[in-house]
C-alpha cells in the first residue's frame, strides 16, 4: 500500500457564511478526516475566483476545467472529486484489489452523483423551484428512496454505504446529505421513511472529526444530529 505522500491539501472555496454546507470539496474533506490523513485547506474566495484566481489555476496547469476542489498529494495537482478520491483510495489499498467490489462502489457513486445534481439544481433554483424539489415526490423524496435502497441492496452498515467497507463513496453521501439538510432542512417523515439512510447519516456523524468540523460550521444539526 502505498499511500498518500505529503504535502496533502485540498483547494475549496471558503463556504463560510453560507449555511454551513461542504459542497464537493466536502466528500474529499470528510474522506481525510476518516481515513486520519492530515492535509491543509486552501481556501478561495469565490469572487476573487472569478476574479483571475481561476484563470491562473488553469494557466499553471492545476486544473483544465477551472473548477474547484483541486487535491494535492505527491507533488501533483488532481481534479474531478470522484477521480482524485478513487484514486486516493487506490493508493490506500480500498479500492482496485477486487473487480466485483469496484464495481459496487462505482456503481455508487454514479447514482450519487445524480442525486447530487439533482440537489444542485434545485439548490442555485428560485424560491418555486426549491419546494417544488421538497414537496414533489419525484425529487428530493425520491432521492432519499433511492440512496436508501442503495445501502439496503449493499448492506451497509453504520456509517458505511457497502457492508462493513470504507469506501469513498461513504464520504460522498455524507456530504450531499448533509447540505440538503443544512439547505432544506431535516424532514422527520424522509428520515423514518428510509431508515438505512437515517442510521448512515447518523452514524457518519458520529465520527470524531467530521463531527468537529460539521460542529463548527451548524451545532444545531450535530447536536439534534437530522431532526
Amino acid at each position: 500500500m502505498a499511500g498518500l505522500d505529503q504535502p496533502i491539501s485540498l483547494k475549496y472555496f471558503d463556504l463560510k457564511g453560507h449555511g454551513g454546507l461542504c459542497g464537493l470539496g466536502g466528500g474529499i474533506r470528510f474522506f481525510f478526516y476518516t481515513q486520519g490523513i492530515q492535509f491543509s485547506d486552501e481556501t478561495v474566495v469565490l469572487d476573487e475566483w472569478k476574479a483571475g484566481l481561476k484563470q491562473e489555476a488553469m494557466k499553471s496547469g492545476q486544473t483544465i476545467t477551472g473548477h474547484l476542489p483541486i487535491v494535492r498529494f505527491g507533488g501533483r495537482s488532481y481534479i474531478e472529486s470522484n477521480a482524485a478520491l478513487r484514486l486516493a483510495s487506490r493508493r490506500l489499498g480500498l479500492y482496485g484489489t477486487d473487480a466485483e467490489a469496484d464495481y459496487c462502489v462505482d456503481m455508487a457513486a454514479d447514482i450519487i452523483v445524480e442525486a447530487r445534481s439533482a440537489w444542485h439544481d434545485a439548490a442555485v433554483a428560485g424560491p418555486e423551484a426549491r419546494e417544488a424539489y421538497c414537496s414533489a415526490p419525484d425529487r428530493r423524496k425520491h432521492q432519499y428512496q433511492v440512496l436508501n435502497a442503495l445501502i439496503a441492496q449493499s448492506k451497509g452498515q453504520g456509517p458505511h454505504v457497502i457492508g462493513s467497507s470504507s469506501t469513498f463513496v461513504d464520504a460522498v453521501l455524507f456530504a450531499l446529505l448533509w447540505d440538503d439538510v443544512v439547505l432544506f432542512k431535516g424532514d422527520e417523515y424522509l428520515w423514518t421513511a428510509n431508515p438505512h439512510l437515517e442510521l448512515f447519516f447518523k452514524s457518519y456523524l458520529q465520527q470524531p472529526k467530521v463531527a468537529e468540523w460539521c460542529r463548527s460550521m451548524r451545532p444545531d444539526l450535530v447536536e439534534g444530529s437530522a431532526s
